[in-house]
Parts: structure tokens; sequence; C-alpha cells
């Protein structure tokens, strides 16, 4: 009886690890990725880095608002993107305007 309670919990467990894998399994916005001109854009938790690589290295503020939708800011002008990881291309579409760029993640 006690070895039929190990096996049910181990299973319940591991079903847990299981379902939380999945859940969390989406691809990441963060890492490097290029841009059309093939300049490296570094995205991070709360930043967009680029510039670096030319020697003149720009930050922008990046917050997470829901699902794909982020608010970029600089200097007080505050917009919203969506960001949309598909292997490794990332889209970024500006909300007012529609316009969009595809980067490429760089290894």
């Amino acid at each position: 009886m006690v070895e039929i309670l190990w096996r049910k919990l181990l299973m319940t467990v591991l079903m847990a690890g299981f379902l939380l894998l999945v859940a969390c399994g989406g691809q990441s916005i963060e890492g490097k990725w290029e841009d059309s001109t093939g300049a490296i854009v570094e995205i991070t938790e709360d930043a967009m880095k680029f510039g670096e690589d030319m020697g003149m290295a720009l930050e922008i503020d990046l917050k997470h608002i829901k699902d794909d939708l982020y608010e970029i800011s600089m200097m007080g002008e505050t917009e919203e993107v969506t960001l949309n990881v598909d292997g490794d291309e990332l889209t970024m579409e500006h909300v007012s305007t529609g316009e969009s760029e595809v980067l490429t993640r760089a290894e």
C-alpha cells in the first residue's frame, strides 16, 4: 500500500515538472539579435542595447506589459511594441504605426 502511494506521489511530481517545462518552454526574447543592417541588438529583461559593436552604445528601457506586448522608452518618449519570437527570428512591430522589423538571432 505504501509503495503504491509513493508511486502515485512520484508520478504526480514528475507530471507537474513536465507541465512546468511545457508552460515555460516559450522562446525567450532575451539574447543577441542582428537587424537588417547587421547591427547587434542585445535584449535583456529590462533593456534593449545596441550600437556597442559600432562604438556608440545606446540603451532603451524595456517593460513587459502582457503576452507579446512591451513598452519601450527613452528620454521621456514611450511606445508600445510587440515582440514575437519564431525560431531564430524576432519580429518587432510598433503598435502605433504597424511598422515591423525582423531580427535574426546572433550567436
